[in-house]
């Protein structure tokens, strides 16, 4: 306990990411024989593997499925009839391209099937299983159906004529597979024509002679105004966007399954701007012969009923309100014939819904509020790209975890246990003055354009700010602002109050997008650490909760400064500015010499202290945790060059987007604090102390991955 009152003493706080997988993440079949924890008798940790929620541990970890920052369901189907929720098909999205699994020993989607409810009567899955398949492992236009007796997948596919048929292949129960080859059925030569671009499918059985075939088409497609100039700006003068918004339009079919050929194809709306950011369709079946048509989702969260009358209106909840999603949602499927139920998923949890059978007066249909699938034996799982701090976040003298992530929200997990043998339980939502859970998100004026308007990609680090004796957060997000909230609750009840700014000779603080600040108190002062405007490593004083006073740029022992941006050559070349930044900061005293060193959860093209020889360098590979020693002093910051973390001698591989390093007293610190890593899946990986090496050479060796031996490639950002 001696370091952890060091620790307190400095003022010290962390953050952290999260994932999940069905096997650990830094350990393969190579060292499967892996020792257990033997500094903890905790099952939340054991080096080199995600935290566990064990308080209440018969109710699961939130669904994920694997090494991915995005979790696809793509069909819900009862092959049990018995069973309160539908067996799904899953698949997952990673390191920037559409790739279902990054790891190579353990790709492609996963089936799971319901085994009941948990205590909260959320539906509880088996984990996540392989089976076989025809189509592409990155293919992610896959539905999953079931027409009459049999469980199909379908693929939808232009022809080289212009005209859309589609494959299927029937899911053999016993065999766990569907099939080896693709049906490719006749509707090819029925010709379904749609002039507008296919974006997503669904498939609808009505009778046992028809099913209906909805499309998801663009109507208006946005328009990019890069350019190869840098200083051009996709933004306007007046800060309005210059592209156009994509909008979806929805066309449907009938599919005589006798014939198995496509009739009377129209479109359903004279309307080409039906829902804007579009990203999936399914079926809504007709309630009393009316209210028959298609639900379809954008990644805002926005959920439309579009009736085959030509209605179109949002979903509602019981009071009467637009129910919205707050994850990012890539996926609406449907579950089950006739029940109208739905899953929605994407980059954060995946939800179910249940159709209350009622409709709002306007047509729009009314559901029960949405509970998360959850998986036995999972994973604490925090929506993608999680940003965690250790602290006693409720009074009872026992640290929490407290974490944001990319939909931009902050929430904690209680620990049940003690310090030394943590016991997690699911995450709960922290809230603003209103009640209602934080959400910062950019907005309209988005770096990378108004498509990832509701992405916050906050990195919140819970600090005593004002020196009161409470836990305040500080926090950088999406707009490159950092921020702070102080608590307006007290020790045991904590509550926030509104965002404030901070600034400097008067000028509001901010600097690179997505980046968590870091906090330390020493010998009363308060320092917070950061990257500026231009990417340099920046320290200031706290002066009053609005006020800094500017300490200037921090050096390396050689004098120069420590960056942490790309080449600004490869900027230019594809106009990415979104690449830079998203770094997440940690001040703590790593090595026990008494000084604070910088632990950065990195990002995969920023490099420190410079783009060409920095680390993680550019590369195809991944990214880790570095670190910089502390050569100076605790008030004169001199950073020895940085070296990357290695787990038990060797290098590994933790995404592509960024992670996010909490240097933290959980589990047995008799050699040293340890470190929680939140990866991009959602997923917060526990590493003990002396598990951790560090290298400096500024290379990454062929032994880049001990998941599998294996080096990753997750292609392009």
């Amino acid at each position: 306990m001696k370091l952890h009152r060091i620790l307190a003493g400095l003022g010290l706080m962390a953050s952290v990411v999260s994932c999940t997988s069905d096997s650990p993440l830094l350990v393969g079949e190579a060292e499967s024989g892996l020792k257990a924890n033997a500094q903890s008798s905790s099952p939340s940790l054991v080096s080199g593997y995600f935290i566990k929620p064990t308080h209440n541990a018969d109710d699961g970890g939130r669904l994920s499925s694997g090494m991915c920052y995005a979790n696809i369901v793509f069909g819900g189907v009862y092959l049990d009839k018995q069973k309160p929720y539908p067996t799904i098909f899953v698949s997952g999205t990673g390191g920037g391209q559409a790739d279902l699994y990054l790891s190579k020993s353990d790709f492609g989607p996963r089936v799971a099937h319901c085994v009941g409810t948990t205590s909260q009567q959320r539906p509880l899955y088996s984990p996540l299983q392989k089976f076989t398949y025809p189509w592409e492992k990155d293919d992610q236009t896959i539905v999953v159906t079931t027409m009459e007796k049999d469980v199909y997948g379908f693929k939808f596919i232009r022809t080289s004529s212009g005209n859309v048929g589609f494959n299927r292949a029937r899911y053999d129960v016993e065999a766990n597979s569907f099939g080896t080859t693709w049906e490719w059925e006749s509707t090819r030569q029925a010709g379904i024509q749609l002039p507008k671009q296919l974006l997503r499918t669904a498939v609808a059985y009505k009778s046992p002679t028809q099913a209906k075939l909805w499309f998801l088409c663009y109507g208006v497609t946005g328009v990019s105004f890069d350019d190869p100039d840098p200083s051009v700006s996709e933004y306007g003068s007046d800060g309005i966007w210059k592209g156009t918004i994509p909008y979806g339009t929805v066309y449907c079919a009938d599919l005589n399954l006798t014939t198995l050929k496509a009739e009377n194809v129209r479109k359903v709306v004279n309307n080409d701007k039906i829902i804007g950011f579009p990203t999936s369709i399914t079926d809504f079946h007709g309630v009393d012969d009316q209210h028959d048509g298609c639900l379809v989702v954008n990644k805002f969260g926005a959920i439309k009923y579009v009736g085959s009358d030509g209605t179109v209106d949002y979903i509602y909840d019981t009071g009467g309100e637009v129910l919205t999603n707050n994850s990012l949602v890539k996926q609406i499927c449907a579950t089950g014939r006739f029940s109208n139920n739905f899953i929605t998923s994407g980059e954060g949890q995946a939800l179910y819904y249940e159709f209350s059978g009622k409709f709002m007066p306007s047509g729009g249909p009314i559901y029960l509020p949405p509970k998360p699938l959850m998986v036995e034996n999972g994973d604490l799982f925090f929506d993608s790209m999680p940003n965690p701090t250790v602290v006693d976040w409720d009074g009872d003298g026992v640290q929490d975890l407290v974490v944001g992530n990319s939909p931009g929200n902050i929430v904690w997990c209680k620990n049940y246990g003690s310090d030394l043998n943590p016991s997690f339980g699911d995450y709960e939502y922290i809230c603003g003055p209103d009640g209602k859970p934080l959400c910062f998100r950019a907005g309209y004026y988005e770096v990378q354009g108004p498509q990832e308007a509701c992405w916050g990609y906050i990195g919140p680090n819970v600090f005593d700010w004002n020196g009161d004796g409470l836990y305040d957060i500080v926090f950088g997000f999406n707009d490159g602002c950092i921020k702070y909230m102080l608590n307006e609750g007290t020790a045991t009840a904590p509550r926030m109050g509104e965002a404030q700014d901070m600034y400097v000779d008067g000028v509001q603080l901010y600097g690179v997008w997505r980046q968590r600040p870091a906090l330390a108190r020493v010998d009363g002062r308060t320092y917070l650490m950061m990257f500026d405007t231009e990417e340099r490593l920046h320290l200031y004083e706290r002066s009053g909760n609005s006020t800094l006073i500017d300490r200037g740029v921090i050096r390396l022992t050689d004098g120069s400064v420590i960056t942490g941006y790309l080449d600004p050559s490869l900027i230019a070349d594809d106009r990415n500015y979104g690449v830079n930044g998203r770094k997440k900061l940690e001040l703590a005293d790593w090595n026990g010499d008494g000084k604070l060193d910088l632990v950065i959860g990195s990002c995969r093209q920023g490099s420190v202290p410079n783009p060409f020889t920095g680390l993680p360098n550019y590369d195809a590979r991944g990214l880790q945790v570095i670190w910089l020693e502390n050569k100076g002093d605790n008030h004169n910051f001199v950073f020895r060059w940085p070296r990357r973390m290695m787990f038990r001698g060797k290098h590994y591989n933790l995404g592509a987007h960024e992670n996010s390093a909490c240097v933290c007293t959980l589990g047995d610190c008799s050699d040293g604090p340890n470190m929680l890593v939140g990866v991009e899946c959602g997923k917060i990986v526990f590493y003990q102390h002396d598990d951790l090496t560090w290298e400096n050479d500024g290379t990454i060796e062929t032994n880049f991955s001990i998941t599998t031996g294996i080096e990753h490639d997750y292609g392009l950002y």
